[in-house]
Formats: C-alpha cells, structure tokens, sequence
C-alpha cells in the first residue's frame, strides 16, 4: 500500500489510496509518479487517489490544507453532473476526477466555455478523434457522450473553483439507458488508453487556458470553441434562467453569444443551446 503521506496526500479515514498495483490496472504509472509529473508540469501540487467516494467533488472540497490539487477515484457512489443528475462510472475503465483550483482568477465569465474547449482539446489529442461540445458541459463523438464537466465556485472561506470530469475511457458497454447516447474513448478507436496519462493531459491543457485566459493568448482556443460549437451562422434556441431566444447566430466568443438583430447573452447564463 502507498504511504500516502509519502506523495503529499490528505485522506479522510474512510477512504483508502491503491496500491500502485491496484490503481495503475490501464496504466504503467503509479500515483507518486503521476503527482510527481503533475507537480513540475502544472500548478497542481498534490493528487488524492481513492479506491471510492460519495463524490470527487465532495472530497475536493473537504481536503485540506488548502491549495490546488486533483481528486481521482476509481469509484462514485453518488457522482453526479448538472442538475443533480447521477454520473456512471465503471471502476478500472473510467476516470473520474475533480481538478480544485484556489486562485484569483479575473476571467470567471469565461470558464463555462473555456474549461470544456481545453478539455476537448485533451481529449482529441490522446486518441486523435474530432470531438463535438454540447452546451454546456459534454462532449460528443458522433453525438454520443464521451464525457462531462461539472464547475463548481466559489469563494467562501476563500476562493475556489471545483472542476468534476467524467471520461468514458476504456469501457466497451453501458446500462440500457445510457446504450444508445454514449461511448467511449476505447470503443470510438478501437484501442485503449493509458487513464494516468488520459488525466495528465487533461490537467495540463486546463492549466494552459487558464494561463492563456490570464495573459490574453486565448484567440487559438476561442476559435477551436467556436468550430466544435458549430453553430456560428446557424439558427439556435438558447434558454436559462429568464432566457427563450431563438435565432441565427452573428458572434460567439467566450462570454457572450449574440443573435441576428444584436441582441446578446451572458454564455455562463444559458442552460441549453439547441440547433433548430
């Protein structure tokens, strides 16, 4: 069993860390490994890895003392997306992980769409597939689910933004209901994946928008945004909270989507876009 005060991780009583053996089954990396990589590569200093947990958020939350870490665990038993929806993992295939950040960031308008475009961006350079991204937080191939994003934020007792990603890596089947709406990174390509370096990737182009958000280098990135969107030029119906609008779409950028005739709205506002 890891010492997991070895490779600087805080774990409640109740949950257990892998051993490297257990915990690498898609991988030829161990947890100290990673976090090691994780370390000199991106802001993220420390990595929890649990055999199962209520929630990677919840944990993300919990975990102390304070700083920027990842959250990855084999299992959720209460993982959930937007709405309160339930998120389904399968232990040994999936990657289920919380990136928690706790930094100023002056660009908060343009996570909703920044987070998910990097992610994609992750995403389609592990297993060179064309991804398309669902407002607000999933991304497809060829319409089917492969992944979601839950952000979280806040600022109380200090600052702190909660990033759940659910990936479907390296399983091949799903519950009936899920059987005609997802996929798989493994069964779009035909291979599997290696999830240790599937998180790497993810947590460096998070940690690249983040610093291109914050230095105005973001220009690749809005446009990668738009084409996955791919609704520029197109007739959309938008809805949130006091939002019903429909028509075709003049602009789009990080913050704000604005139709035919002018009028615009907050992206981070929208609970639904739809092509009509």
């Amino acid at each position: 069993m890891l010492n997991a005060d070895a490779i600087g991780v805080y774990l409640h009583d109740s949950y257990r860390p892998h051993a490297a053996s257990d915990f690498s089954s898609s991988g030829t990396m161990n947890p100290a490994q990673l976090e090691s990589l994780l370390r000199d590569a991106t802001r993220f200093e420390r990595l929890i890895c649990v055999r199962s947990c209520g929630s990677t958020q919840d944990l993300g939350a919990e975990s102390e003392p304070s700083g920027n870490l990842i959250v990855w665990s084999e299992e959720q038993t209460s993982g959930r997306g937007r709405q309160g929806r339930s998120w389904d993992t399968r232990p040994g295939k999936d990657l289920a992980i919380t990136l928690r950040i706790e930094e100023e960031i002056d660009q908060q308008g343009q996570l909703a769409a920044a987070l998910p475009t990097a992610i994609l961006a992750a995403l389609e350079g592990c297993s060179s597939l064309r991804l398309g991204l669902k407002w607000p937080n999933d991304l497809q191939f060829k319409g089917r689910k492969i992944c979601g994003i839950l952000i979280d934020a806040s600022s109380q007792p200090r600052q702190r933004l909660l990033i759940g990603i659910g990936v479907n890596v390296n399983r091949s089947n799903f519950p009936a209901e899920l059987q005609e709406s997802a996929s798989s990174l493994a069964l779009a390509t035909g291979e599997e994946f290696d999830r240790s370096e599937v998180l790497l990737a993810i947590a460096s182009a998070v940690d690249g928008a983040l610093r291109s958000l914050a230095e105005g280098t973001s220009d690749e990135l809005v446009a990668l945004f738009c084409d996955r969107l791919g609704c520029l030029g197109r007739s959309v119906r938008l809805r949130g909270d006091q939002i019903d609008a429909s028509g075709k779409v003049e602009a789009l950028d990080f913050e704000h989507i604005r139709l035919a005739g002018g009028e615009s709205y907050p992206l981070a506002h929208l609970q639904g876009l739809s092509l009509r």
